[in-house]
């Protein structure tokens, strides 16, 4: 089935059954792939952590060898680096992602936002 075909019946199955459904459909076949991924890469956790050190590790030398950076040296090896959160302010929780019933019908949009969500969320 092709790329017009599957969006063509994505529509079709949405249309029948709703945007709920759907999308609690969605949720949970990506439940089941954090799943799977996660027995098959038990050691995930410990590889993203020091990827994260190793990161910011290349980060500092960038900053430490910039010679536009005048106060970070080998002597003086420290830097904030900053990642923005997206934050729903009036809750005070983090914003994770938001589905429209336009954006539900096209199914690599709402993988898109629900890959973003996620990553948001870890």
């Amino acid at each position: 089935m092709g790329k017009k075909e599957t969006e063509v019946e994505y529509k079709k199955i949405v249309e029948e059954k709703g945007f709920e459904f759907m999308f609690d459909k969605a949720i949970e076949i990506f439940e089941k792939l954090l799943d799977r991924y996660e027995e098959e890469n038990p050691k995930w956790f410990e590889i993203t952590g020091l990827k994260l050190v190793q990161g910011a590790i290349f980060s500092l030398k960038k900053y430490i060898e910039n010679p536009e950076e005048k106060d970070i040296t080998w002597d003086n090896p420290f830097v904030e680096l900053r990642y923005p959160v997206k934050v729903d302010w009036d809750t005070l929780k983090p914003y994770y992602f938001q589905l429209t019933a336009k954006e539900i019908e096209s199914p690599e949009k709402v993988t898109d936002i629900l890959t973003e969500g996620f990553f948001n969320i870890k």
